[in-house]
């Protein structure tokens, strides 16, 4: 139960593919019978902090996928589908790629993102700080109401049962606590916590939304100015349509000025591309696709009783206040944290979702990062200018919406139903 608080914050924080892999190799798989190969995410259980980013692994994909194919002597069309953090990099093989081989850029037919980390994981948008203040806020929300429960009686400890999965856990050390959940995935959250340089966490570095690689290989969202009505003012004129000019009132508009983005592509407009898009935003069901005891109903029924646990702490604590002596001995501020634990956990998704920094996602990336859009509304001219133009899609809206998969569940290395859709996507362009 020590190590349950670990899982809830950080689950939602970092679920990928997992192999191993040097900093800086490619992270590419085979062809095959279908003609593309995989990108794939972020490898988080063997990260190793290092200078080399994502425009080293991509260079090597590159030079690995040419390699591979003169090899077997195959000069035929390809695909490349990116997963995850795959996503941002299967944009900027294509961009890198036309620059660096026009000729090879040819054979590329298509690109396609699945659940792909496209614009930048939205968590870590504006660096390791904000992450680090929503997490930590919430570390010392859970800190304090344990130890309010702690104070009262261990038969809360025990009725309470994983209220305990804070026992002997300081504030100071909980970061490296959950390192005994999931190895690996402790060095981004340090890296989180303590203010990593770019240097020494390049690839992490470029993850984070607007970041230079995504600037320079992937696009550039450009910010622009408009001006809405707010509201409207009460003025007294003088009407001197008449012989004898009159006061009266008009109402004047208000207007406020405020910034809206779009975005502009760095790879070819030329380029087939579609999105594949996750929405089960529910970060706990990513438990039960890992190899682990627990899984969504052991977890919540574990935040259940951890917010009974708190509930009646909180109660004990308010009882002493009513006979007055709890009064002067602290206990107001004791109800107060077992009030804001028990809340806590009885939101646990709502909680998970301000520190994803997104309310609709994957369990993991945001919704909105996951593709680029077809156009963009431009307030300026009234009028939908074109992002880029050759989208894959089988709807109307540019991607294709899975609301029943997480970030885990809609791995195009197994789901079978994605891999469909994928072959769909491919000979849409392959009919042309």
């Amino acid at each position: 139960m020590k190590k349950f608080f670990a899982a809830i914050i950080i689950s939602f924080i970092f679920v990928g593919v997992v192999s191993a892999f040097e900093a800086g190799a490619a992270k590419i798989s085979e062809r095959n019978n279908q003609n593309y190969r995989v990108l794939n995410g972020f490898d988080f259980a063997n990260y190793v902090g290092s200078e080399k980013g994502l425009e080293v692994i991509v260079d090597n994909e590159i030079k690995k996928v040419i390699t591979d194919d003169k090899k077997e002597g195959y000069k035929g069309k390809y695909a490349v589908i990116g997963y995850s953090q795959g996503g941002e990099r299967s944009l900027a093989y294509a961009t890198r790629l036309k620059a660096q081989n026009p000729e090879e850029f040819k054979r590329l037919e298509a690109v396609i993102t699945v659940s792909g980390v496209d614009k930048g994981l939205k968590a870590l948008e504006g660096g390791f700080g904000p992450l680090k203040a929503r997490a930590g806020e919430d570390v010392n929300i859970l800190y304090n109401g344990y130890e309010a429960v702690k104070d009262v009686s261990p038969i809360f400890s025990i009725a309470g049962g994983c209220v305990e999965f804070l026992l002997d856990v300081h504030k100071e050390v909980i970061i490296d606590k959950i390192g005994e959940f999931a190895p690996g995935i402790i060095d981004y959250v340090k890296a989180a916590w303590n203010g990593g340089t770019e240097n020494q966490l390049k690839e992490l570095y470029d993850m984070m939304p607007n970041s230079n690689f995504i600037q320079k290989n992937v696009s550039v969202t450009e910010k622009k100015t408009a001006k809405r009505i707010s509201g409207y003012n009460t003025e007294w004129y003088w009407d001197t349509s008449f012989f004898i000019p009159l006061l009266k009132t008009r109402q004047v508009p208000v207007y406020e000025y405020y910034d809206y983005f779009y975005d502009s592509p760095k790879f070819s407009n030329d380029l087939p591309v579609g999105y594949i898009v996750g929405l089960n935003s529910n970060t706990l069901s990513m438990i039960n696709s890992k190899n682990s005891t627990t899984n969504e109903s052991i977890a919540r029924g574990c935040l259940k009783a951890a917010e009974i646990g708190f509930g009646a702490a909180q109660v004990h604590y308010i009882g002493t206040c009513v006979l007055l002596y709890g009064l002067f001995n602290g206990n107001v501020t004791k109800a107060t944290y077992c009030n804001s634990a028990r809340e806590w956990v009885a939101n646990i998704d709502g909680e998970l979702n301000e520190i994803k920094n997104s309310t609709q996602n994957d369990g993991l990336v945001a919704k909105e990062s996951q593709f680029y859009p077809k156009t963009y509304f431009d307030v300026n001219t009234n009028q939908n200018k074109e992002v880029h133009s050759k989208v894959l899609s089988t709807s109307d809206i540019g991607y294709e919406e899975f609301p029943e998969y997480n970030h885990m569940t809609i791995s195009p290395l197994d789901n079978e139903v994605i891999q469909t859709r994928i072959k769909d996507l491919l000979n849409k362009t392959r009919r042309k």
